[in-house]
């Protein structure tokens, strides 16, 4: 993976045109940047896409010769930024409480067609604050959105996709947390140059923790999720030890190996480790309770990985160094249950503590298709 570019760019410099003391009696023109009222010059924007800064909400409507980045630095208080149009910039969040957001008109997120009104053409970076990105579609050269220097990020329904490098990046003791997105095509540049071979839909590393709901991560080029350096993610919520609690299909997290076609199964059961869905490793924790997994799964270095609720997995498991990996039966329940088809290999000192033990190939639900 590439070295994170944390470099901060330079400020903008704005203020609304305004006047000072009370305007000449009988001046009856609104004169660009103030209006008359009461005899007083009240200052406000002489751009009709530019809301007022009270109402802690912008419009930044990038077809329009706006930026996003000046907007951003012109921002001295919790904000929203309403994007529009096509944005072909990096973009820097180092303030606490900005909403990138490209959902004006408030409608609910179709997770079938995650983005909105805006595309960033770039990478948006958020070091060290709370922010918030919702309904854009971010692609482009770098990764989609970098999460750094303990930073707290909440990405909601947007399409992160065709990014050169990995589509989200969570690291430096930073939390993320991702409902309905799309990560997808993401790595695009792997292999140019030659060493750079690590290109996912999401990464987290250096103590980073993730929490995902109700997101598509498919078609990236090395991974779909990869959890690395005493990091961890979850899926889905706890679900009391008692029937009537199902899991809610609309949490569940859908993860699809590039090469993997999940209708007929082609090109989910290899074991090459070249493309994987799932990759945990060097400490990384990985706790999935609602999902459906369609390719391989790498487990090694002293990490775990445990998948639980209910949940499908279609793909072989390797299991190495040290680590631990559980795949439990929550069928005794009777409103969830966990399928497997593959065979869950160990080496190295590995261990299991679920229902498939190592060796073991399973064809459908657990515990009853595995074998030996």
């Amino acid at each position: 993976m590439s070295a994170l570019t944390s470099q901060t760019r330079p400020g903008h410099n704005h203020r609304h045109p305004g006047c000072a003391g009370r305007a000449p009696s009988g001046t009856r023109l609104a004169l660009a940047g103030c209006l008359l009222l009461a005899g007083w010059c009240i200052p406000f924007s002489a751009h009709p896409d530019d809301d007022d800064h009270r109402k802690r909400q912008r419009t930044v409507n990038c077809d329009r010769g706006k930026s996003i980045q000046a907007a951003v630095d012109r921002v001295k208080r919790p904000t929203t930024l309403f994007i529009k149009g096509e944005c072909h910039e990096d973009v820097l969040i180092n303030k606490d409480d900005i909403t990138l957001s490209g959902n004006k008109s408030g409608h609910a997120c179709d997770k079938s067609s995650p983005g909105g009104a805006a595309t960033v053409y770039g990478t948006v970076d958020i070091q060290g604050v709370r922010a918030r990105v919702e309904f854009l579609t971010i692609t482009g050269p770098g990764a989609g959105v970098n999460v750094f220097d303990r930073a707290s990020a909440e990405l909601v329904c947007n399409l992160i996709d065709n990014n050169d490098e990995t589509g989200v990046v969570v690291v430096r003791s930073s939390f993320a947390r991702l409902r309905n997105n799309t990560l997808s095509h993401n790595g695009q540049r792997r292999f140019d140059p030659p060493d750079v071979f690590f290109e996912c839909g999401l990464f987290a590393g250096d103590a980073a923790s993730v929490r995902s709901d109700g997101n598509t991560y498919k078609d990236n080029s090395y991974c779909g999720i990869a959890i690395d350096r005493q990091s961890a993610f979850r899926n889905g919520a706890f679900l009391p030890r008692e029937p009537g609690h199902p899991a809610d299909p609309a949490l569940r997290d859908l993860v699809i190996e590039r090469g993997c076609n999940p209708a007929t199964g082609d090109g989910c059961l290899t074991s090459e480790g070249k493309i994987i869905a799932v990759e945990a490793f060097n400490l990384g924790l990985v706790d999935f309770r609602n999902v459906a997994i369609f390719g391989e799964v790498s487990v090694f270095a002293l990490s775990s990985f445990r998948v639980d609720g209910n949940s499908e997995m279609l793909g072989n498991v390797s299991n190495g160094n040290s680590s631990s990996v559980s795949i439990r039966d929550r069928s005794r329940f009777g409103d969830r249950s966990v399928t497997f088809t593959g065979t869950l290999s160990c080496s190295n000192n590995s261990t299991t503590f679920g229902t498939v033990q190592c060796g073991q190939s399973c064809s459908g639900m657990i515990p009853g298709t595995c074998a030996p």
